[in-house]
């Protein structure tokens, strides 16, 4: 039995990769900017979030594949242990328990790198939620363009990034 591809689920797929593109913009700046390493991953991480949030129509799958993309990208960052052995739930267990603890405190210099990441992989799967509901449920994906060429812009004038290709790719997928 053939499965129809629609029209409408072609632009839709080709809208959501457009904003994939142009958040990937928003990711290529960091390893020159900040000290954040393995950039490519976090890439990854957006690009199954994006993918999900296209194909899978379960709340409960998208949950259980973007917690378990997020596991195993911490898990080959920063865990030593077997995936899932006891040894990685208690490093785990400890690593929340000491960061949320510094949270608690306000002591936000005391977070480690793994909890960073954490946070960081949260936002980019919020962030990419964000962006399926508007560009897929509302339809307004023109704040999003203008957002990231200010972003650009602001990183190009003020950082030693150079924004000149980043501005011509956001207005060719635009």
């Amino acid at each position: 039995m053939k499965k129809n591809i629609s029209l409408e689920s072609v632009s839709s797929f080709i809208l959501l990769l457009a904003g994939f593109l142009l958040f990937w913009e928003w990711l290529r700046p960091l390893e020159q900017i900040t000290d954040t390493g393995n950039v490519y991953l976090f890439v990854i991480y957006t690009a199954i979030c994006f993918v999900t949030s296209f194909l899978t129509r379960n709340g409960w799958a998208k949950f259980v594949i973007k917690s378990v993309s997020l596991l195993f990208i911490l898990d080959y960052l920063f865990l030593d242990a077997t995936l899932f052995s006891r040894e990685w739930i208690q490093t785990l267990t400890v690593e929340l328990r000491y960061n949320l603890a510094a949270v608690w405190k306000n002591d936000w210099v005391l977070m480690t790198s793994f909890f960073r990441s954490f946070l960081f992989l949260l936002l980019l799967w919020l962030m990419s939620y964000l962006l399926h509901y508007w560009f897929m449920v509302a339809n307004k994906f023109f704040l999003f363009v203008v957002l990231t060429f200010i972003y650009l812009a602001v990183l190009d004038t003020y950082t030693i990034y150079d924004g000149q290709a980043a501005m011509i790719r956001t207005f060719v997928v635009s």
